[in-house]
């Protein structure tokens, strides 16, 4: 006797299911910024980390983030002139600003120390050369601090004006 085939319907797609479908796009939300974020990429790249290292991190993904920079770099020269409040991503620009200048605070704070072990300071100092290397080149060039133009130094020229005083 044969067996006898039973039909069943066919149930309709989950739509909770539908990232199953490799044709079909799925729709996600933008991500917000958050004062949270702020302080959570702020923390990551404060511990040296480069801006795209805590962007991963953080699961951002590229245009969200770079959005957030470019229109908070706008926000910011706009809040400086005193045409608007600044925004969060005006913030978020700040607060990566501060989090690189307090990494590389400290890295130069821990090289000047005397007591410092040599070994620690090669690894800081070799860190500082390649993470800042404009900052920190060995050519005989130098950045002035007061307009940021890079100019040509002559360490001859340096030297003795440094020993200028010692000179009689």
């Amino acid at each position: 006797m044969a067996k006898k085939k039973t039909k069943t319907k066919a149930k309709a797609k989950d739509p909770s299911r539908a990232q199953a479908d490799p044709g079909r796009k799925a729709i996600t939300k933008p991500l917000k910024l958050t004062q949270e974020i702020i302080e959570q990429a702020a923390a990551i790249v404060r511990m040296g980390n480069f801006r795209y290292v805590a962007r991963g991190r953080l699961g951002i993904s590229e245009g969200t983030w770079k959005s957030w920079l470019s229109r908070g770099r706008r926000d910011l020269r706009e809040s400086e002139n005193g045409e608007s409040e600044m925004s969060l991503q005006a913030k978020f620009v700040v607060a990566l600003d501060k989090a690189e200048n307090e990494a590389l605070s400290e890295i130069i704070r821990d090289v000047m120390l005397l007591g410092s072990d040599p070994a620690s300071v090669k690894i800081k100092l070799e860190y500082a050369y390649r993470r800042h290397g404009k900052l920190f080149s060995r050519t005989a060039s130098g950045i002035d601090d007061e307009t940021g133009e890079t100019v040509r130094v002559d360490p001859l020229e340096l030297l003795a004006e440094k020993l200028k005083p010692f000179i009689d």
